[in-house]
């Protein structure tokens, strides 16, 4: 039965992981295009989860494993563990964001004005994270894993965000180019 669970997770992951990285590569390259610093944070945010990704395989890896002398109870706590520390990591990034934004909103000459790139990739992204929350969360609780399911949880945050993206985006276009840099902030 580990080994059964341990292959449905790390399947999911790897597919989460896959569109981590085409959202993180297709948000930075049209972020910088689209001149859309909130897409740039959210292309940072996507990188980052392909950190939290090898995170999740490594503790579901270990957690899948028998137990043993040392560990009579098994290794089920390493996803525990690792659940905390895919929390810490969203914290520690999201401070990176708003300090980048915060200063951008501070120094009104470094916004940039987004225009329709931004907005179709923020709304491809919502759409791809989305997709993965939901297929995520439906082997998280096949298999009763809270890691998956707070990994499941961070690619809803993720559609979240992108969310935010698109307002920010939306609200330069109507000629309020600080939208982008307030939801760089969000």
């Amino acid at each position: 039965m580990a080994q059964t669970a341990f292959a449905a997770k790390r399947r999911i992951t790897l597919a989460g992981a896959a569109i981590d990285a085409v959202l993180a590569l297709i948000k930075a390259v049209g972020g910088v295009i689209g001149h859309s610093q909130a897409l740039i944070a959210d292309a940072a945010h996507s990188a980052s989860d392909l950190a939290s990704d090898v995170l999740v395989l490594w503790a579901a890896r270990i957690g899948a494993q028998p137990p043993d002398a040392n560990h009579p109870y098994g290794h089920e706590r390493f996803e525990t563990a690792a659940t905390l520390g895919l929390g810490a990591t969203l914290l520690m990034v999201a401070g990176g964001f708003a300090y980048d934004a915060g200063m951008r909103l501070l120094q009104p000459e470094r916004i940039a004005d987004p225009g329709w790139l931004a907005l179709s990739i923020a709304c491809l992204s919502v759409i791809g994270k989305e997709a993965a929350y939901r297929f995520t969360m439906r082997v998280a609780n096949c298999y009763d894993s809270d890691l998956l399911r707070a990994n499941a949880w961070h690619s809803r945050n993720d559609a979240l965000s992108s969310l935010v993206v698109i307002i920010g985006v939306l609200g330069a276009l109507a000629g309020y180019p600080f939208m982008d840099a307030v939801a760089a902030l969000a």
